[in-house]
């Protein structure tokens, strides 16, 4: 069993294995303005209580926001979402965490002069005490 940060690393470390993955902004780093780029972070985990021993089931979330050009056409973005969603694939191991369901895609939406699509993964593990 792993902890929360082992894990939060691994996920990082499988993303930057990542095939053509653009510039990527990481959770708690200043934004870059090219386009395009990915921006990752991680979100809440929920834990309960499994063992005596205090070990916990956890449901991970990440959150990858693909930024292109607005006023483009989604292409571009469709496909780097595409790689992210085949990247972590149902059963995917990453540490002691596993993708348990298929990434979903956000509602896309314009920001200024860029257009975002949020991908979010889910993960469950087992977290020692």
């Amino acid at each position: 069993m792993s902890d929360e940060a082992t894990i939060i690393q691994a996920a990082k470390d499988h993303f930057e294995g990542l095939g053509d993955r653009p510039s990527t902004v990481w959770a708690n780093q200043a934004a870059k303005s090219d386009t395009p780029r990915v921006e990752f972070d991680h979100g809440p985990v929920a834990q309960s209580t499994a063992t005596l021993a205090g070990d916990s089931r956890a449901d991970l979330l990440f959150q990858i926001s693909v930024v292109t050009e607005a006023g483009t056409s989604s292409g571009p973005s469709d496909k780097i979402v595409q790689s992210v969603i085949d990247h972590f694939s149902i059963g995917t191991r990453i540490s002691d965490a596993t993708v348990h369901l298929r990434p979903t895609i956000g509602a896309p939406f314009q920001d200024g002069s860029e257009w975002r699509v949020p991908v979010t993964i889910r993960m469950k593990a087992m977290l020692s005490a």
